[in-house]
């Protein structure tokens, strides 16, 4: 597995459906998972994105874990060489799933490198990074 990405979403259902169908037709050659973890949700996230997604790797929290312990709770239950990290309203830019892998493992001393992605609300494009996993893994 190349990139693992790891989709955090509470009460943002349809975020998150953008932000996984965004990453599923990214159209890049690299073999990718999606997690999500849904972090305490109470609206359909739970029960909808399961059922549209089957491909896709789901974590429900029943508490809000903030984002650095959901972020772990789903790198430990990853297999990809690269983590990449979305806000589900985040969405990855053209070719962005490619390029930040083979710049990282040209470059061993930089743990982490960031792709753009845009948002919903913003029109510039934003950094979400991307960490390459150290040994040994989680």
């Amino acid at each position: 597995m190349d990139v693992s990405v790891i989709i955090l979403t509470r009460n943002t259902c349809a975020l998150a459906r953008a932000a996984i169908k965004s990453v599923l037709d990214s159209g890049d050659p690299l073999a990718k998972e999606i997690l999500v973890v849904d972090n305490g949700s109470t609206d359909e996230t739970a029960s909808a994105l399961p059922r549209e997604f089957p491909q896709v790797k789901f974590i429900r929290s029943e508490t809000n874990l903030g984002f650095a312990r959901a972020c772990n709770l789903a790198a430990k239950k990853s297999s990809g060489e690269f983590l990449l990290l979305l806000n589900s309203d985040a969405r990855p830019v053209p070719d962005a799933l490619e390029k930040p892998p083979r710049g990282c493992a040209q470059t061993p001393v930089a743990p982490s490198r960031a792709v753009n992605c845009s948002t919903p609300t913003a029109r510039a494009r934003i950094p979400s990074p991307i960490f390459q996993r150290s040994r040994p893994s989680f």
